[in-house]
């Protein structure tokens, strides 16, 4: 059984503040999903959810397009990612990143051949794509 941060930490008696303690959301998700069932979902087929600008939209939660290719806008329960593979296409990744800041007024953070968005509804309803 895998076990979070958080547990690791207070099993080593660490000096943090009760509060510093406890889990993330996306600790407790992690502790929700047994290595099992991370595997029934990463087999399942991939669900292409529409296109936008020429970048295919994902549904991130299941299938191997996140982790196969990147390539294209992908969606989970708290981000939105999009990302290429190929270094060639990281302009357009950037340019669309920012097309969508000034439009739905949200920050991005950058990392090599990609930006993530926290999810929002105002990004979402310009994919055109229901939370």
């Amino acid at each position: 059984m895998f076990r979070s941060l958080g547990q690791v930490r207070r099993d080593m008696g660490s000096e943090r503040p009760p509060s510093a303690d406890q889990d993330t959301p996306q600790e407790r998700e992690n502790q929700a999903i047994r290595p099992e069932e991370l595997l029934t979902r990463l087999s399942q087929p991939s669900r292409l959810l529409g296109f936008y600008r020429g970048f295919p939209i994902f549904d991130g939660s299941m299938g191997f397009a996140k982790l196969q290719s990147r390539l294209g806008i992908h969606l989970d329960s708290e981000t939105v990612m999009i990302s290429t593979p190929l270094d060639r296409y990281e302009s357009d990744v950037y340019e669309l990143a920012e097309r969508l800041s000034r439009e739905t007024g949200l920050d991005h953070s950058k990392k090599k051949n990609r930006v993530i968005f926290m999810k929002d509804p105002n990004l979402l309803n310009l994919l055109g794509v229901e939370g």
